[in-house]
């Protein structure tokens, strides 16, 4: 591993497992990330999801309590909300192009 002490290391390839529904492989690579960081907001988010596909909404409710609890967390949380829609909005924007061209 070339980055086995960076939190974005595993936050990252947590996000790519989730992406995949991999949520078992997932949610080590988030406590990982928490390891190296324990306030990093985004690698809770992912233990969320992780959660919630694995439909434990016990546990996905807990990192959602200390998300809120954490100083920052709350603001941190909306944003990265906000982010992956603008992200997933753009996709659907490229998706109705490629199907109808003259409508963009």
């Amino acid at each position: 591993q070339m980055f086995p002490e960076q939190p974005v290391y595993y936050q990252t390839r947590g996000r790519l497992r989730i992406r995949s529904e991999n949520y078992e492989q997932a949610l080590p690579d988030f406590e990982q990330a928490l390891a190296y960081e324990p306030n990093l907001v985004s690698a809770r988010i992912g233990m969320v999801e992780a959660y919630r596909g694995l439909e434990q909404h016990d546990k996905a409710r807990e990192q959602l309590d200390i998300i809120r609890s954490t100083p920052s967390g709350l603001n941190e949380f909306l944003q990265l909300q906000l982010d992956m829609f603008l992200e997933e909005q753009a996709r659907f924007d490229e998706v109705l192009d490629e199907y109808d061209p003259q409508a963009g």
